[in-house]
């Protein structure tokens, strides 16, 4: 019979290859037999990776509780790279959760013992999380700061998993401020680590990274080339999150083409996945291209009625940036529909 280590190993791997199911079955099952062995150190790995694949399943509550339980069994056994890894973890689940300033205070406190302790895996990792953080809330130049500390630490342990989530996490920021060709080098950069490692869940995120840049680019038959591989890793991984955007981006491309009814039919897909797991920030997005669509289509009310619940999600889930950014588009559009109104009644009169 496999001993406690060695049945974590092999949840790790399946964790690698997104067999999601399988390596939770296989953590509890590690849970359970370091619980026999009193391994405590194997214990609160098992319930920090039950926490990250809870996470990938979209039950962000269950994914929580895990990583609470994890940091409480670290912090009381005297394991502090444990419970700094937990921390880290937990962090990542309230980012998804829609608490930055919960989820900023846990990474934090993680950078923070990760470089009292010398971690450099660690200051990677939280460095990646806190710069997502500081990437919603607006602030790009602490964002650039914190994703090229992060690729710092990955060069220092040599790690390619860690540097493969700081060039993406550079590549988004690159795209965000419309840098198209550098977003595109760094997602592929990023690709051929992830491709390297085998870790399937995110060469699929990557794919849909790429993908949406090449539509923003306007390389539309590149996009179409990678979301259709993006699109086929999703589903094999079966992450509610990469279906979401999965589904939401082929909208994008739908409208592109002028097929509307498509894009809606694909947007409604991606509205019920990530309402149903709770993915605040994958529902603001497929909200606000589909306040879009109606905008564009001359549906100005509907467009008002949907970008506004659009940014408050975006706000709900701590993203200051592109709430802000709803906010002023809606200020606009109202703004605009009160001139065409005043010329109707000029017209008219």
């Amino acid at each position: 019979m496999d001993t406690a280590t060695q049945v974590l190993k092999k949840a790790e791997t399946l964790e690698r290859i997104a067999d999601w199911e399988q390596a939770r079955v296989l953590y509890e099952r590690a849970f359970s037999s370091a619980c026999d062995e009193r391994n405590i150190r194997t214990i609160a790995d098992a319930t920090r990776g039950g926490a990250r694949v809870l996470r990938q399943m979209g039950r962000v509550d269950e994914a929580e509780e895990l990583a609470e339980l994890s940091i409480e069994i670290a912090r009381r056994s005297g394991l502090p790279r444990e419970e700094a890894r937990a921390l880290n973890v937990l962090g990542f689940v309230l980012i998804l959760h829609g608490d930055p300033e919960a989820a900023a205070q846990h990474c934090q406190t993680a950078l923070e013992k990760g470089r009292e302790h010398r971690d450099d895996e660690l200051i990677g990792m939280a460095c990646n999380n806190l710069g997502v953080l500081a990437e919603i809330s607006g602030d790009f130049q602490g964002a650039s700061r914190f994703h090229l500390e992060s690729v710092a630490a990955a060069v220092r342990t040599g790690s390619m998993r860690a540097l493969m989530f700081g060039y993406n996490n550079l590549g988004l920021l690159a795209d965000d401020t419309r840098d198209w060709m550098q977003a595109d080098q760094l997602f592929v950069r990023a690709l051929e680590l992830a491709e390297k490692i085998g870790d399937i869940a995110m060469t699929a995120t990557l794919l849909l990274n790429r993908a949406e840049s090449l539509v923003h680019a306007r390389e539309f038959d590149s996009a179409q080339e990678v979301l259709g591989r993006a699109d086929t890793l999703a589903k094999r991984s079966n992450s509610v999150a990469a279906l979401a955007e999965a589904a939401r981006i082929r909208a994008l491309l739908a409208g592109v083409y002028g097929n509307e009814e498509r894009a809606s039919t694909l947007l409604a897909e991606s509205l019920l996945l990530s309402t149903r797991a709770g993915l605040r920030l994958e529902r603001a997005q497929a909200l606000r291209q589909l306040a879009y669509m109606h905008h564009n289509a001359g549906r100005i009310d509907e467009a008002r009625v949907i970008l506004t619940e659009a940014a408050a999600e975006f706000f709900a889930a701590g993203d200051k940036r592109d709430g802000g950014r709803c906010q002023r588009l809606l200020s606009a559009w109202m703004t605009t529909a009160a001139t065409v109104n005043a010329v109707k009644t000029a017209d008219t009169g």
